[in-house]
């Protein structure tokens, strides 16, 4: 792994050395990073809190994977929401029936007391 960094307009080898990770590599003022390979692959982090960057492929991995976890959220959101509605509906059906039952009820009552008075009077 090599770098340079322009200095009064030529270029000066930077010098790898161990690093706060404990990897080998070159911190790179200009990025504000650090290199270093890791199995021939080239490795970034944060020379503040060692945190290491992905690549594309752990990128793409996580975007796809956040995606999936996203649509699963919103479609257990909308089943969810449907079987609400649905239970709304079954409560309102059920409402409407007890109501329609106590106009019932109690047009039978008023029946049943017209019918006890009127017998009584003959």
């Amino acid at each position: 792994l090599q770098g340079y960094v322009l200095e009064g307009g030529r270029y000066r080898r930077l010098e790898a050395g161990r690093l706060g990770n404990g990897e080998w590599g070159l911190n790179s003022g200009v990025l504000g990073l650090c290199a270093w390979l890791r199995e021939g692959e080239l490795r970034w982090s944060d020379p503040e809190t060692w945190r290491e960057l992905k690549d594309y492929d752990e990128a793409y991995a996580g975007w796809e994977a956040e995606a999936a976890a996203r649509k699963a959220a919103e479609d257990r959101a909308s089943r969810e929401t449907f079987a609400r509605k649905a239970a709304e509906g079954r409560a309102q059906m059920a409402e409407d029936r007890v109501q329609a039952a106590e106009v019932e009820i109690a047009e039978l009552r008023a029946l049943l007391r017209q019918s006890r008075s009127g017998s009584g009077t003959q």
